[in-house]
This record gives structure tokens, sequence and C-alpha cells, in this order.
């Protein structure tokens, strides 16, 4: 029997009688030093799939409700709550600055995705050096033109910010935003706003999510 994880919060929880974890185990708060770890136990570490997944985003959105939380990366799993105890209790700074700084907020995401899929610049014609390493660096740039536009107009509107360039030759920028509770209708008109100006390219807002975003793995490693 291993504990898989699930969260890492300083919250008093509520108790939902009704609030299962993964395969409907009964979830378990170890608690050392004013942190509480959540945790259900599993002969097998629970496969990767679509339901399982679904399951402990649940948990981990039904534990935001009761304060900061710090998601953990799903499959993360820790042999005897003893181990748990001492997690807490060594990486205890580390984590209270962690909470620190995603209590209150959110988080948002922000995704480009480009009306055209253009081919090479130079497509059909016989390429020199230059125009080789033209066309391998245009997709770049023009990623890098919106992922600057996202922020200038954006940043404004959250606590801090992350993106990723070209996750996906149809997606050039991928964007997290953390945003104060209560403000998440401010930050989607403005992402309404920016959409309507930008000629190349539709972003898609979606959350909101836990700040998986800005927990970076709540264990450190």
């Amino acid at each position: 029997m291993s504990l898989l994880l699930y969260a890492i919060t300083d919250a008093e929880l509520g108790r939902d009688p009704e609030l299962r974890g993964i395969d409907g185990a009964a979830l378990q708060a170890i608690e050392a030093g004013g942190l509480v770890a959540v945790a259900s136990g599993h002969s097998t570490t629970p496969p990767l799939d679509e339901a399982i997944l679904w399951r402990f985003e649940q948990v981990i959105e039904s534990l935001m409700q009761h304060g900061a939380v710090l998601p953990v990366r799903f499959g993360t799993t820790m042999e005897t709550t003893d181990a748990i105890v001492a997690m807490l209790q060594s990486g205890r700074p580390e984590l209270v600055d962690k909470l620190d700084a995603v209590r209150g907020a959110v988080e948002l995401s922000v995704r480009g995705i480009w009306r055209d899929s253009p081919g090479p610049a130079s497509a059909g014609a016989a390429l020199t050096g230059t125009d080789y390493m033209r066309d391998r660096l245009a997709p770049q740039l023009r990623a890098q033109a919106l992922a600057a536009q996202l922020h200038a107009h954006l940043d404004g509107q959250a606590r801090a910010s992350r993106h990723r360039i070209l996750a996906r030759p149809a997606v050039p920028v991928s964007a997290a935003f953390l945003v104060a509770r209560g403000t998440e209708d401010e930050f989607v008109r403005a992402v309404t706003r920016l959409d309507a100006q930008l000629d190349g390219a539709d972003l898609v807002c979606t959350g909101p999510w836990p700040a998986y975003s800005f927990a970076g793995d709540a264990l450190g490693d």
C-alpha cells in the first residue's frame, strides 16, 4: 500500500463525506507543523487516464475552497505517513513561501491558435542558406511577437505569468496567468479585447484552475 498525494495546503480542511479520492479511496489529511498533505491509499499507482485525472483534479479543486493549495504532480506517491510528515517538516520554509505566493489567486490559461498554417516562405524555390535560416526562424519570431502582445496587454491584470512558445505548430503561445480571486471576469474581458485586435491568431482562455504553473513542483524535485 502506498499513499498517492494530491496537494499540500495550510488551510483548515472541511469534512465533506461525499468527497472521495481516485477509485473511491478515502482521503487522508496528514498534518505537520501547520501544513497538511492530502493523500489516498492504493495498492498500486493509479493509471494515467482521463477519468482518473478528472477525479484527481476534482479533489484539488475542492481543497481550493478552503484556502491556498499547492497541487502535487499526478502519480507522486510515498510509502508511509511518517515519510510524508518528514517531507512536510524538511520542506516547510519553501512550502510556506509557495503557499503565500498563490494564496487568494487562481490560474487562468490563455492559448494562441494560428488562423492560418502557412508553409515555408520559400516553398517551391531553391533555398540559399539565408533563406533556409529565415524560414526556420520565422515561426519562432512570429510566436514571440504574439507572446509579447499577450504580456503587454494582460500582465497588468495578473500577479505573475508564465508562457511557452510553440508547444505545438498550431499553438504559438501557451500562457498561464496568476489572477486574484474575484477578478477573473475582468481578466477574461481583457483577453476578449486583445483577441479582437489580433489579425493572425485567436485566443482561447480557460479556467480558473489550481495554480499548477506557479506552485512549481510542490515537493521541490
